[in-house]
């Protein structure tokens, strides 16, 4: 006689084989293509979003790089300014130098012309000005702009070969320290009879540019002192 547990029990097996034979079910796949899309969805998100961050913090730190790279040239700029003796002037006061800052604006003369020519007319001294603009593109602020003569003759403003030094600035101001009262004004010209002759200690600026462009943007302040060599007095040459 045989046993009908050991039948029940082949049955049951018989069954198991059969049902892993057939495959998954359409329900079992829909679960598992879910689950994939799910689990796919989120890695994507999570590597587009790192991926947006890296090119955001490039970008900003891309822009605050050019700020210092600017900052620095400026402050390298302000420590050659120099006033030389009425006599350098000429006969017919051809050869001007003076140093003329406002708020927003700097004109002055100094040692900060580079040679890049052969046997060109020219020297390393030169008439420079550094103005703001406001940008043909509204988003991008106020444009910090540089002009400069290759001798020291005026009308840096009429210079064509002016070009942009720094965008997105929302705000600049140039301060002067006068060795003399010991204090920062707002203002100075060597060729008023107050400060004839003669130039500040040294030039702070405070500057604010927004982080990227557009009026949501976060701001960052920046601020830094030039001093200025050839302050004391006017040279002879």
């Amino acid at each position: 006689m045989v046993d009908s547990g050991w039948l029940n029990k082949k049955s049951v097996l018989q069954s198991a084989a059969k049902w892993r034979e057939g495959g998954f079910t359409l329900v079992e796949v829909m679960v598992a293509v879910a689950l994939i899309t799910a689990m796919s969805l989120t890695s994507y998100s999570v590597l587009n979003g790192s991926l947006n961050a890296k090119k955001r913090l490039e970008k900003k730190e891309e822009r605050l790089h050019g700020v210092r790279v600017s900052l620095n040239k400026l402050a390298e700029d302000l420590t050659q300014a120099f006033v030389a003796d009425p006599s350098f002037a000429g006969t017919e006061n051809y050869y001007k130098t003076y140093f003329q800052g406002k708020r927003d604006e700097l004109k002055f003369s100094g040692f900060v012309h580079y040679h890049f020519m052969e046997n060109a007319k020219d020297s390393d001294q030169a008439l420079v000005r550094y103005f703001t603009k406001t940008s043909s593109d509204r988003d991008l602020g106020l444009v910090l702009r540089r002009s400069e003569t290759a001798m020291l003759v005026p009308d840096t403003e009429k210079d064509p070969r002016d070009f942009e030094v720094m965008s997105n600035i929302k705000k600049i101001t140039f301060t002067y320290y006068d060795a003399e009262k010991e204090d920062w004004v707002s203002d100075w010209d060597s060729e008023k009879a107050s400060n004839l002759g003669k130039l500040p200690r040294a030039v702070k600026i405070e500057i604010t540019v927004a982080e990227a462009d557009g009026n949501d943007s976060k701001e960052f302040d920046y601020k830094t002192i030039a001093l200025i060599n050839n302050f004391n007095a006017a040279i002879s040459f």
